[in-house]
This record gives C-alpha cells, sequence and structure tokens, in this order.
C-alpha cells in the first residue's frame, strides 16, 4: 500500500482515537472547539473560493501555477478544520501556517520549489 495512502485511511482513526479520551477531559468545551472549527473551516473555504474568483477574473482566464497551488493548500486546510478531531485541526493550522504570503502582497516572492538552486530575491 502506498503511503499517501496510509496516512489518509489513518487520519480518521487517529481523530477518533485522540478524540474519545479528550471529550472525558474536556467534555463541553471540546464540542465548542469542534463547532468554532468547522465555522472557521467553512470561512476558509468561503475566502479561498473568492480568491479564485477574483484571480480569474484579474487575469483574463488564466491562473498561474502559484495561485492554484496557494488555493489547493487553503482549501485542504478548510476541508480539515471541519473535519471533526484534534488531529486534523493541528494538520489544517500547520498547513496555514506554512503558507506563502498572499499573491498581491508578495511582489516578487518565488515558491522554494520554482528557486532551481537559486537564493531568492536573486
Amino acid at each position: 500500500m502506498r503511503p499517501s495512502v496510509l496516512i489518509l485511511l489513518l487520519l480518521p482513526v487517529a481523530d477518533a482515537l485522540l478524540l474519545v479520551p479528550a471529550a472525558r477531559v474536556f467534555g463541553p468545551w471540546l464540542w465548542a472547539w469542534l463547532a468554532l472549527m468547522a465555522a472557521f473551516g467553512a470561512l476558509v473555504l468561503r475566502q479561498a473560493r473568492d480568491s479564485v474568483l477574483r484571480q480569474h477574473t484579474g487575469r483574463a482566464g488564466w491562473f498561474t501555477l502559484q495561485a492554484l497551488l496557494d488555493n489547493q493548500r487553503t482549501v485542504l486546510a478548510g476541508f480539515l478544520l471541519i473535519w471533526p478531531g484534534l488531529v486534523s485541526d493541528l494538520i489544517a493550522f500547520l498547513l496555514l501556517a506554512t503558507a506563502p504570503p498572499p499573491l498581491a502582497a508578495a511582489g516578487a516572492w518565488e515558491h522554494p520549489l520554482m528557486l532551481d538552486g537559486r537564493r531568492p530575491g536573486c
């Protein structure tokens, strides 16, 4: 079995195994946290959708590879926030925290995979 498929299968299991003991310890606070994260995930997904629409209308119908990669990361984080679980929330926050700056504010920012051995800004 491929490692990526195994990780995808283990995420719900890890969330379930961690959610049951956490529910015993935190009780209703955990349910409030999960509801708040689901609402935040819906907000992140809506913002990603609006970003795609702005990029589509602003670039005469074509997308840059960087814009699509940034939106995929945001959409995945939004879905992970909606999924009930503490592990999925942690992964979503890591995805959002390590995201590159928005394209409008990035200026000459280049994705690390696109540098081809050069230093940023060179």
